[in-house]
Order: structure tokens, then C-alpha cells, then sequence
């Protein structure tokens, strides 16, 4: 299956232009995108290859989170740094299902500051109350059988990766010295 991960040099330069806007601004910075990191390149002619944007991104102390979709599973994955010795050009991959497929569900983000000049992002899946009868209670038969439709034999219909997480990242000295000027909300 192609991932369609296919990033052209306007959308890269784009997405360069703006973190270097918000990188220079102090801000903290989330990418939303349909694809997730590792579909780029992958089975196509991506002009820009999945290790040149890796390498961009890893220069943003202030990016938190990559957050995608496309191949419908709820995963996170660490894009740890480049350097060891600077944890804080690390960020979050944060994969989400589609309301369509099994278990249905969508996830929410809660980000805040941390006493021990951390940030913290609560990623919760979240359950839809769903009424017998009700056109979301027919959407989740029809989620339930597709996914039997589809999953090979043998396999136990449980949803891919949910589970709610508190992702830690570390900050620059700069976003340290902005963030302090606030009150922590959690105790670290």
C-alpha cells in the first residue's frame, strides 16, 4: 500500500517558514498533518525525502508534536533528538484513528507547564456516548464489520495502540526562562 507521503519544496519551504516564525516568536508548536512522518518518501517520488524533513524538524527546540492520521491507528511514537546531549529538539508523533473505523474513538490534547521546566501533553482517547438506534450506534456496526471484513484471520478485534499518555517534553533554556514566568500547572 503507498502511504502518499508526498511533500513538495513549496509545502516544505512553507512549513520551514513558519516554524522558523514561531520558533522566533517563543512560541510552543504543533504540525497537524494527514500523513504521518514516515509515510513521506515511502513508495513514491517524494522531491523531499523523509530523512531531510527529520533533519528540519529536529532544529525546532519548540516543536511538540506531529500529529497525523491517514492509516487509521492510534500510535505515538518519540522522534527523539539528534543530539543526545539536547533532548529538547525532540518532539511527539501522535497517530490518530478516524471516527469511521473501530473502536471509534478521537483523542483530545491537554499541554501544560511543569514545575521541573518540562512540558506535559496529556493525549486522551475518548469513548462517544452512543444511543441504541441512533445513526452513530448504525456508523459503529458498520466500523465493527468492516474492521471483520478486513483484519486476517485469527486476529482479536481489540483497537490498535488506544491508550491515553502523558507525553514529557523537554525545553530549550529560552521557552524554560519564558514558561517560568507563569504558574506551573502540575507538580513535577
Amino acid at each position: 500500500m503507498k502511504e502518499q507521503g508526498f511533500v513538495t519544496p513549496d509545502r516544505f519551504n512553507w512549513l520551514i517558514d513558519e516554524l522558523e516564525a514561531g520558533q522566533l516568536a517563543g512560541q510552543l508548536m504543533i504540525i497537524s498533518a494527514h500523513i504521518p512522518l514516515y509515510a513521506i518518501d515511502k513508495d513514491n517520488d517524494s522531491p523531499i525525502s523523509l530523512e531531510t524533513m527529520q533533519t528540519m524538524l529536529h532544529k525546532y527546540s519548540n516543536l511538540l508534536l506531529w500529529i497525523s492520521g491517514h492509516v487509521h491507528e492510534n500510535k505515538i511514537t518519540p522522534e527523539k533528538s539528534l543530539d543526545p546531549a539536547h533532548p529538547e529538539y525532540g518532539f511527539w508523533h501522535v497517530e490518530t484513528a478516524s471516527l469511521r473505523d473501530f473502536p471509534q474513538q478521537f483523542r483530545t490534547f491537554r499541554i501544560v507547564s511543569n514545575s521541573d521546566s518540562t512540558i506535559s501533553i496529556f493525549a486522551t482517547d475518548v469513548d462517544p456516548a452512543v444511543k441504541d438506534g441512533s445513526p452513530a450506534a448504525i456508523s459503529r456496526s458498520y466500523a465493527i464489520g468492516a474492521m471483520e471484513i478486513f483484519q486476517t484471520e485469527g486476529n482479536i478485534p481489540t483497537p490498535s495502540g488506544v491508550s491515553n499518555s502523558e507525553l514529557v517534553k523537554m525545553l530549550s533554556s529560552g521557552m524554560r526562562k519564558k514558561i517560568m514566568q507563569y504558574k506551573p500547572t502540575t507538580a513535577r
